[in-house]
C-alpha cells in the first residue's frame, strides 16, 4: 500500500526495487520481480507525526548499499548516516556525523523567520562509500551558500570543490536539488 504523502520525485534504484521516501517515517519500494509495493519503516521511525515533520531524508545507493541521511530541522550539526540490510530487517548506524568535528568548517547560519531562532543551512548533494582499502574514503558533498564541498567521513577533512554562486539558498527542509548518480551504459559510450 501506497501513502499519498510518498514522494515519487526522489526514487532510489537498489536491490532489484525502486525506493521513494515517505513524509511520515517509512520507505516504500517497489519490487520490480514481484512487481509489489512493500513499506518498511524508516530508522528511528516514532509514531507521532508531527515528529517527521522536523526531519529531513535524503536517499543513496552508494556500492550496492542503500543509505538514508537523517537530518533534524533546524539544529543540523549532528546527524545519522544509516545503512538497509540487503533482506530490509534491520537500519544499521553506518556514521555519525558532527559538523564540530571538521576543523576549520565553517556554516553559515541564517535566522529562521517561521521560528525565530538560527539554523545551519546545507543541502546534502551526495552520499559516496569508500572502496574499503586507501583508494579513497567515504565522503559527502554538500551545498552551503553555493560552495560545493566535499567533506571526508573518516578523516574529518573537508576540501570546497567548487564556489557556483553567493547565493542564499532555501533550507534544507524547504528544497532539495536533483542530484542523480551516473550509471554507465551502451548510450554513453
Amino acid at each position: 500500500m501506497t501513502r499519498e504523502t510518498t514522494l515519487f520525485h526522489t526514487g532510489v534504484y537498489w536491490n532489484n526495487a525502486i525506493h521513494w521516501i515517505d513524509k511520515v517515517g517509512f520507505i516504500v519500494y517497489f519490487d520490480l520481480d514481484e512487481e509489489i509495493t512493500y513499506e518498511i519503516n524508516a530508522p528511528s521511525a516514532r509514531p507521532d507525526h508531527l515528529d517527521y515533520l522536523n526531519y529531513l531524508w535524503c536517499m543513496f545507493e552508494s556500492r550496492d548499499q542503500l543509505l538514508l541521511v537523517k537530518l533534524y530541522c533546524p539544529s543540523i550539526t549532528k546527524f545519522k548516516i544509516y545503512e538497509l540490510k540487503r533482506d530490509y530487517s534491520n537500519w544499521l548506524v553506518k556514521y555519525h556525523v558532527d559538523f564540530e568535528e571538521f576543523d576549520g568548517l565553517l556554516f553559515p547560519k541564517s535566522v529562521d523567520n517561521f521560528r525565530f531562532d538560527y539554523k545551519i543551512e546545507f543541502d546534502v548533494l551526495s552520499l559516496v562509500l569508500g572502496s574499503g582499502d586507501d583508494e579513497y574514503e567515504s565522503f559527502l558533498v554538500v551545498d552551503i551558500f553555493g560552495k560545493i564541498t566535499r567533506l571526508n567521513l573518516e578523516s574529518k577533512t573537508y576540501h570546497v570543490l567548487r564556489q557556483i554562486s553567493n547565493r542564499h539558498i532555501y533550507p534544507v527542509y524547504y528544497q532539495r536539488p536533483n542530484v542523480y548518480q551516473f550509471a554507465a551504459s551502451l548510450y554513453n559510450l
